[in-house]
């Protein structure tokens, strides 16, 4: 029998989230139960209801997701002229109609006291008059952003939205990928697309969100992978989202990933997998881990 891997050893599950989906409570093409069935039939465990700017879907969608056998997180995408966040987590809708004087932070700020967590939407998308409001152009603190997708729908800039990403981790963000469909009809959301995985504690929504805020995250177009780092002299490791004082550490990957590093402004280093094809287009990406400095 072969030795399980680091996070099989801390008891953590692999979970197939869908962070981004939309019904006919907002501009979506279908009913909750319609999508939440077609998610279940590509092997999710848990989608997130995300309609803009309401909550109204959430009662069908407790009954759909209990019936399937899903982990329904329930969620709001905040959408504004400036760009869209993905809340998930949340029981209320947040007060988006006031960010212009308030701001986006203060907007992360109500979020997180509601328990959630809050994702940064396409952001590399064409904003007006393509999609008014779909690039994200509002000035946000690196602290404020919890997930950030770099997946997104067909056609999305991956690489600019990695770029951005990078640029996020350097100025000191603790943030990990996501990877969403933004899907909008049944035939959507039956497609095979990419997808966050989690590595959750439990089989439960509040596993799910307790792994999206401990960044135990792969953004992945197909098969996710394993990252981690082993410690030469300790035996210690270190999975996803943790926090290391600086020493011998070795990265670890399972399949064909490749270990990148950031050096963070405040002197830290962010180290985190990728993943790509052979015609070099990206296929992975992990949360970093964080390796503290001295200095």
């Amino acid at each position: 029998m072969a030795e399980a891997g680091p996070y099989a050893q801390r008891d953590l599950r692999l979970l197939k989230l869908e962070p981004h989906l939309h019904t006919l409570h907002s501009d979506g093409q279908d009913s909750v139960a319609a999508m939440f069935e077609a998610c279940r039939s590509v092997g999710y465990d848990a989608v997130a209801l995300t309609d803009h700017n309401t909550l109204s879907g959430l009662p069908e969608a407790v009954e759909a997701a209990d019936r399937l056998g899903l982990i329904l997180v329930p969620g709001v995408e905040v959408t504004t002229f400036r760009g869209h966040a993905v809340v998930l987590g949340v029981r209320h809708v947040p007060e988006w109609r006031d960010l212009e004087a308030r701001g986006i932070n203060a907007l992360a700020a109500e979020v997180r006291a509601d328990g959630g967590v809050l994702s940064v939407a396409h952001a590399a998308a064409l904003g007006s008059p393509i999609c008014s409001g779909c690039g994200w152009d509002w000035p946000i603190e690196p602290a404020s952003v919890d997930l950030w997708e770099i997946f997104n729908s067909p056609g999305a800039e991956v690489e600019l939205d990695l770029a951005l990403w990078r640029q996020l981790l350097v100025r000191g963000g603790i943030t990990a990928p996501a990877a969403a469909g933004d899907v909008h009809s049944k035939p959507g959301a039956a497609r095979r697309r990419p997808a966050t995985y989690v590595y959750a504690r439990e089989r439960s929504c509040a596993g799910v969100l307790d792994a999206l805020r401990q960044r135990r995250v792969v953004a992945a177009v197909g098969a996710p992978f394993e990252f981690w780092l082993e410690h030469d002299s300790l035996g210690s490791v270190a999975l996803l989202g943790e926090h290391v004082a600086e020493g011998s550490w070795k990265p670890r990957t399972s399949g064909s990933a490749q270990v990148e590093t950031i050096e963070v402004r405040d002197g830290r280093r962010a180290m985190y997998a990728i993943r790509r094809d052979a015609n070099s287009q990206l296929e992975a990406v992990s949360a970093p881990i964080w390796i503290e400095t001295s200095h």
